[in-house]
């Protein structure tokens, strides 16, 4: 379950930054309608949770938990109706934006708590989100920089997209790697030294 919750926050959360990072090339590319773009930028943070519901929504099952994702669907059902019923007419394409955000935070926060108590494991925040949320960050501030370098924004828009997002998964793996192997190396280096030196000094007393 570790494992299966890990891999996907670790492809979604990229996935979401390149969302973020080229909404209206996306937009025009699947839709050929760039005011598309703002309704990108705005659902793109949602979509680890979305990755993430589907998952727990399977693995819930495989643990014969389909009752409570069954519950979690009606809930869900019954908030985006009366969400849709009182916001929409009103606000619009906000009120629509809202009914979204609320409707994939409830049913995401309650399946993975769900998760949590039938496999009694806790969240872990720093390695399935702080970690791949600074490796993200990272990412896109290093294509920002080269793309103001290079000057890749008058490049085809398809071209832009796949020369962008290559190199944000390329840094992103890369930040991901030193996070995950870097950290441990640095540590037991410095366990090894300190250790060294105990020893020394023990043979010197």
């Amino acid at each position: 379950v570790r494992r299966s919750l890990g891999i996907t926050f670790s492809l979604a959360i990229p996935i979401a930054a390149i969302f973020m990072l080229y909404p209206t090339e996306l937009a025009v590319l699947v839709y050929d309608e760039p005011e598309v773009g703002a309704l990108m930028t705005a659902l793109a943070p949602l979509m680890p949770l979305m990755y993430v519901e589907s998952v727990v929504a399977g693995i819930l099952k495989g643990l014969g938990e389909q009752m409570s994702s069954l519950r979690y669907n009606i809930i869900d059902s019954v908030i985006r109706i009366i969400l849709t019923v009182v916001l929409v007419p009103r606000f619009g394409m906000a009120g629509f934006l809202a009914v979204m955000v609320v409707s994939n935070l409830l049913t995401s926060l309650l399946s993975i708590a769900r998760l949590m108590r039938v496999t009694s494991i806790k969240f872990m925040w720093l390695k399935w989100v702080i970690e791949p949320v600074c490796a993200c960050v990272i990412a896109a501030s290093s294509i920002t920089a080269v793309s103001r370098i290079m000057d890749i924004y008058v490049m085809p828009q398809l071209l832009r997209i796949v020369i962008g997002g290559g190199f944000v998964c390329v840094v992103y793996a890369l930040v991901m790697l030193f996070i995950n192997e870097g950290f441990e190396y640095v540590f037991d280096t410095i366990c090894r030294f300190s250790s060294g030196l105990v020893r020394r000094d023990n043979k010197r007393a």
